[in-house]
């Protein structure tokens, strides 16, 4: 297994802290609306007449007309009919750079022939589900256990948030205790509990619309990157009912967007030990992404408990997992399972492990090994930024990537052979 990762350089994260905030505190400039018309008339007026016309008639039927959060776009979505490697093909015959990369699973680009043709050989001789049973269950099993050191074994879910969820309840199981503490403003899917302190720290319950409060009750936050905070509130839990666990985003909240210290980490899993809370790493983004043993890997970690998602399946359906220590992956085991007498976590699934998903999991996982496609792809992304030629996307951005100095402005997609997003043409400045 490859052993390198893609993080060539660590950044200051303190430094990075100050800019965001130098950053935040300056005036917003907006595109002129002479400059913004002009845009939507020449490209999307004239170019994405189709997709205008599909998304139109899908807003009759689907709320907002798309399915997913990463879709919408300004003046409206656009409709997607092909995919390849780093491009994208719309219902026009528009192409463009993905920037978006499905939101993260794809690490070897859109549709891999690698991944593909075994993916098209299971359907002819399995099909995608039978609730049983497949060996691409283990063979995925074992990749994962063997590239991350803490994961002694490994159950398949259906997305990250399951996942996320599940490590919750193993976690109250194992400990006897209650509460869970997560870092403010990192994002652990969309479950009830787990839905608190989301985007921003401090926020609470505020951006969770349409869960009661009450849920939230044994959910707290701390602020990313203090450890003393921290440590404060598993002080105070000690006398409401203990810490089950506490759950990280290993590079910051929101996928590194506030990165934290490079020792935090250490950190947090020393105050862990110290009030018998159980470590979750979430590793749904940073998982076989900063390196084939994640974020924890770099860190050189041990988490209790792993969360895994997007890259798992390959960008296929059915991503998420949760591995860990044999002594807490007791609770999981499924159906009948008699081996260890204790109590099992409530888990179900009817398209968890289905063989559709494992296959392209384990085909994803080794052609990603084969080829060191994590440290390609951070090498590759060190250099896109530093580019002499792109001076102008050579600013903090509101996406931090740790193995980039800094981030293009752009998020989503660009039309073929240039940035149109990257920079506004005309802006309005304050007077």
């Amino acid at each position: 297994m490859d052993t390198r990762f893609a993080i060539s350089e660590y950044p200051d994260a303190a430094a990075v802290n100050r800019q965001l905030n130098e950053l935040i505190s300056k005036p917003i400039y907006t595109i002129t609306d002479e400059a913004l018309k002009k845009y939507e008339e020449e490209y999307f007026e004239k170019k994405c007449a189709k997709s205008k016309a599909m998304i139109s008639e899908a807003r009759n039927i689907i709320p907002g007309g798309v399915q997913h959060n990463l879709a919408f776009n300004y003046p409206f979505p656009l409709v997607f009919t092909k995919a390849s490697g780093n491009k994208l093909y719309d219902l026009d015959g528009n192409e463009y750079y993905d920037f978006l990369q499905a939101g993260g699973p794809t690490v070897l680009g859109s549709n891999p022939p690698e991944v593909r043709e075994q993916v098209i050989d299971l359907l002819n001789t399995c099909g995608p589900s039978t609730g049983l049973f497949h060996e691409f269950e283990y063979k995925l099993a074992k990749k994962i256990s063997d590239c991350v050191p803490t994961v002694d074994m490994f159950r398949m879910l259906q997305s990250g948030t399951e996942a996320c969820m599940l490590g919750a309840r193993i976690a109250r199981l194992a400990t006897k205790n209650r509460n869970i503490v997560k870092m403010g403003g990192a994002y652990h899917g969309w479950s009830d509990q787990l839905g608190y302190g989301i985007r921003i720290p401090g926020t609470k319950f505020t951006q969770a619309n349409g869960v009661p409060i009450r849920i939230m009750r044994d959910t707290q936050e701390f602020f990313p990157g203090d450890l003393d905070a921290l440590e404060r509130v598993l002080r105070f839990n000690m006398f409401r009912g203990g810490t089950a666990a506490v759950y990280l985003e290993p590079l910051g909240p929101e996928s590194g967007s506030r990165p934290v210290d490079k020792n935090f980490c250490k950190g947090v899993e020393r105050l862990c030990r110290k009030y018998g809370a159980l470590l979750v790493f979430d590793e749904v983004v940073t998982g076989f992404r900063v390196g084939m043993s994640g974020a924890q890997g770099y860190f050189d970690c041990s988490p209790d408990l792993t969360i895994f998602g997007k890259v798992v399946a390959g960008g296929y359906p059915g991503a998420g997992g949760v591995g860990g220590k044999r002594e807490y992956m007791k609770y999981l085991g499924a159906g009948l399972d008699g081996a260890v007498k204790v109590k099992k976590a409530f888990c179900g699934g009817t398209l968890s492990a289905t063989p559709l998903s494992c296959a392209a999991g384990y085909f994803t996982l080794e052609e990603m090994d084969r080829t060191n496609a994590c440290v390609k792809a951070g090498r590759r992304s060190s250099q896109s930024v530093t580019c002499p030629s792109w001076p102008s996307i050579r600013a903090p951005s509101a996406t931090w990537r740790p193995w980039a100095r800094c981030s293009s402005p752009s998020i989503g997609l660009s039309p073929g052979r240039s940035l149109a997003y990257s920079t506004p043409p005309t802006r309005e400045r304050p007077k």
